[in-house]
Formats: structure tokens, sequence, C-alpha cells
């Protein structure tokens, strides 16, 4: 038997007024495959990248509790 998958809810309101998020490019830095400036330059992106994705969630989450 095959279920349909539970819609997420927010876990302080129960509602089901969500906006879905995109996850950023996964890369990992540990190869060692990376040259020492290449493996830099994917770490300040992959930074820059859970800065603006935490800025983002901020403004969603601040915009759900004001709409409450």
């Amino acid at each position: 038997m095959v279920r349909a998958p539970a819609a997420p809810a927010c876990p302080s309101c129960k509602s089901a007024d969500l906006e879905r998020l995109l996850s950023g490019f996964s890369f990992s830095v540990r190869s060692g495959g990376l040259s020492p400036a290449a493996r830099r330059a994917v770490q300040k992106q992959q930074t820059a990248q859970r800065r603006d994705q935490a800025a983002f969630q901020q403004e969603i989450e601040k915009k759900h509790l004001d709409d409450d």
C-alpha cells in the first residue's frame, strides 16, 4: 500500500500555508581533487549561499509570524 505524503505544517501554528525553499548546489570541498585556491573559492561561495539562505529563511519566518 502506498500512502500519500502528509502535508507539512508550521510547528508553531500548524498552518499548512508554507513556501518551499530551494536548496543550494551541494559540493563537497573535502575531495583531494581541488587546488587550494579552488577549494577556498568554493568555500567562499558556500558561505555566501548559507548566509543568503539563512536571511531568506528569516524573512519567510518573519512574514509568516506577521500574518498571524
